[in-house]
């Protein structure tokens, strides 16, 4: 979503935009996402879940979500649902693939299966994914040494090309790459892209928690990150 976001907005406002998608499909982990786009009611609510991250940053997306969201309907992009459900935060639910065809419409070229193999001398890029979590090698190195065992919950394509370009270019990364979104998942015997949303389990407030070893946690965050962890 944020490289076709980005792509939209530039050209909107007169630049001429090239998007390289490595994948097959644009659309990203939105497209398998709920597509619920929200921020916190409050700043200090924000900070408290989040303490680790960048408060400019974090303020930047406090205070411009409204009017991005806004920007998103203005386009046509589908709004299935008003509220998050949730009373700490705000944000609409749009409808995932509805939205991934408003940008794809106004994101000028795409170029599926070209990923940026290297950043071109003279022009300006935005680099629209750091993620790595499609990369065994990175979350055996970054997040746990059991990274076979956890399932890839996101498109296949994000396995860390952005991070290295970045870093490469003089980069610096940000606190919390020993961390990741996720959410536990219920344990069927395959799990296919479709069941994304509706196996996540986010109840753990209302359940026992341990770990192998029956050690007990108790969550800390309504997300429930910090238990996925």
């Amino acid at each position: 979503m944020a490289g076709l976001a980005a792509a939209a907005r530039a050209r909107e406002l007169g630049a001429e935009v090239v998007v390289h998608e490595k994948g097959d499909r644009p659309g990203g982990s939105m497209l398998l996402s709920s597509c619920v786009v929200w921020r916190y009611r409050e700043w200090q609510r924000f900070r408290a879940e989040c303490p680790t991250g960048d408060p400019q940053l974090q303020r930047a997306v406090w205070e411009g979500l409204d009017d991005a969201l806004a920007w998103l309907e203005s386009l046509g992009a589908p709004v299935v649902v008003r509220e998050t459900g949730n009373e700490l935060t705000t944000g609409v639910r749009f409808d995932p693939r509805g939205l991934t065809s408003t940008l794809v419409a106004r994101a000028g070229e795409i170029r599926l299966g070209e990923p940026l193999i290297e950043l071109p001398s003279g022009l300006p890029v935005v680099l629209a994914t750091g993620g790595f979590q499609g990369d065994l090698a990175l979350v055996r190195e970054r997040i746990t040494t059991q990274a076979e065992k956890l399932v890839l919950r996101a498109n296949p394509w994000s396995s860390g090309d952005g991070l290295r370009l970045a870093l490469l270019a003089g980069a610096r990364e940000s606190a919390g790459m020993d961390e990741f979104y996720g959410r536990n998942l219920a344990a069927a015997p395959r799990i296919s892209e479709a069941d994304f949303v509706p196996l996540a389990q986010v109840y753990a407030k209302h359940a026992l928690v341990e770990n192998l070893r029956g050690e007990p946690y108790e969550a800390r965050t309504w997300s429930e990150i910090d238990v996925a962890q």
